[in-house]
């Protein structure tokens, strides 16, 4: 089974003024094809040319032996998620890091909270003592309520 490339969720003239249709055009039709015929040929006749695409990137990650089989899964993944993460008429909630001093909050400043980490020392010294990038780490990767995240950003839509 040939991989193809996922057509775009918007006509190519959909973002301009911000992106034109030629440069869709071009990054699209040509960059990202260029990547799913890459992908094409170095999986044609092997077992990998049945895989999913996911299936691929997770087997030929830190495989030396598949570098160019990732470099291109993974590119023609990245692309597509890239595509399907913009719209017309899209944006408006502009996200960012910040670090606010003592009770200090986003809607104390006119903002939408989406997320808040903790990182005063009450917080985590005991768990994780003086260790202040495992706690963060931790949190991330085992404690985040990604649920509550997105209810937060469809409110501040």
């Amino acid at each position: 089974m040939a991989f193809e490339l996922p057509a775009l969720p918007y006509p190519k003239n959909a973002l301009e003024p911000h992106i034109s249709e030629r440069t869709m055009d071009f990054h699209h039709g040509r960059h990202h094809q260029a990547y799913v015929t890459n992908l094409n040929n170095l999986v044609k006749g092997s077992p990998a040319e049945s895989q999913s695409l996911e299936e691929l990137i997770k087997a030929s990650y830190r495989d030396t032996s598949k570098t160019g089989v990732f470099n291109n899964s993974a590119q023609v993944w990245n692309h597509t998620f890239f595509w399907n993460s913009m719209k017309p008429r899209g944006g408006g909630g502009k996200l960012k890091i910040t670090a606010t001093p003592n009770a200090v909050n986003p809607l104390a400043e006119g903002q939408a909270a989406l997320l808040t980490c903790d990182v005063w020392e009450h917080a985590y010294y005991l768990d994780f003592q003086n260790r202040r990038p495992d706690f963060v780490q931790t949190f991330l990767d085992h404690l985040v309520n990604w649920d509550f995240v997105a209810q937060n950003l469809s409110k501040a839509r």
